[in-house]
């Protein structure tokens, strides 16, 4: 997608992308400005349309960035017991939080090593209420 503002800037290409025919996979590229045209953020996307889940993943994809490669990776599955499953990602920090939760119940989880200064699943019930993880 190209925009403009007028005394601006003209057909700066914002982003663009692809996806297959069926539309259930693909990708855009965000750039950063009109000013300093670099990529700055990578989408990919998909879907399973008969088994009504999705996922879509933003990369940092700046050149030269320290957190470039940092992400943020989001999954609506459908499991059990939690259906919404994400994975962050700090480059810079080399740091993984995970978190998955019920939308049904609100029940969850994460794991965090930066956060809880251990690798242990961290639990909260319905209520939102910390609990020891079954």
């Amino acid at each position: 997608m190209k925009i403009s503002k007028e005394g601006e800037y003209e057909d700066f290409l914002w982003y663009y992308g692809e996806c297959d025919l069926p539309a259930t996979e693909g990708f855009w590229i965000l750039k950063k400005s009109p000013a300093d045209p670099i990529d700055l953020l990578q989408i990919d996307w998909s879907r399973n349309i008969s088994a009504g889940t999705h996922a879509i993943k933003y990369t940092n994809i700046v050149p030269d960035d320290p957190e470039n490669g940092g992400y943020i990776d989001t999954q609506y599955t459908k499991g059990v017991p939690y259906d919404h499953i994400w994975d962050l990602y700090n480059k810079g920090e080399d740091n993984h939080t995970y978190i998955e939760w019920s939308s049904t119940t609100g029940e969850g989880r994460v794991k965090d090593f930066n956060h809880f200064g251990d690798d242990d699943w961290h639990c909260w019930d319905s209520d939102r209420m910390n609990i020891t993880c079954p």
